[in-house]
């Protein structure tokens, strides 16, 4: 099933004593979504409904309704991971990216969208957490826009401002 390719999965390790040497400090998982998908579809649709969730100075969207690329990070602490796996070359099992938003999460777990084109970067970072009601859910915890000038080369993505 070809709706996203995984572009990555990276394990960040420090030492600890004991046995194993090691503890999983996190897991992460960047999906690519590809244009035309349904999985982009819906996505899509999500980031249109939140475009104006950070805005510009002068009061406009950062994306103006427009999507491009969309790349989704889906970051899971270590208390959910099974650290005895981290040799395993699937360490990470690839159950595909998420969907406009799980109904149910991990706590501490994180996703973050990125919708970029020649134009803008937008990023949305939601976190499993316990809401001021007692109760546990997505909470929007960061958000960012830019706008480029790479309009005259062609092919060229908005860059992450943070990198």
């Amino acid at each position: 099933m070809a709706l996203a390719s995984a572009t990555g999965s990276a394990f960040a390790l420090t030492a600890q004593s004991g046995e194993q040497g090691y503890r999983l400090v996190e897991s992460r998982q960047v999906f690519a979504l590809k244009p035309g998908s349904p999985l982009h579809a819906e996505w899509a649709a999500w980031i249109k409904l939140h475009d104006g969730d950070e805005k510009k100075p002068d009061g406009t969207t950062w994306g103006h309704g427009e999507v491009g690329e969309i790349v989704l990070t889906a970051t899971t602490p270590p208390s959910t991971v099974d650290a005895a796996s981290i040799n395993d070359t699937d360490a990470t099992p690839d159950v595909g990216p998420p969907r406009p938003f799980p109904a149910k999460g991990q706590s501490g777990q994180r996703i973050t969208i990125v919708n970029h084109t020649s134009a803008f970067y937008q990023r949305w970072t939601y976190r499993w957490q316990e809401k001021s009601d007692g109760g546990t859910g997505w909470s929007r915890v960061a958000t960012s826009g830019r706008s480029c000038e790479t309009e005259h080369e062609p092919g060229k993505l908005c860059e992450n401002p943070d990198k």
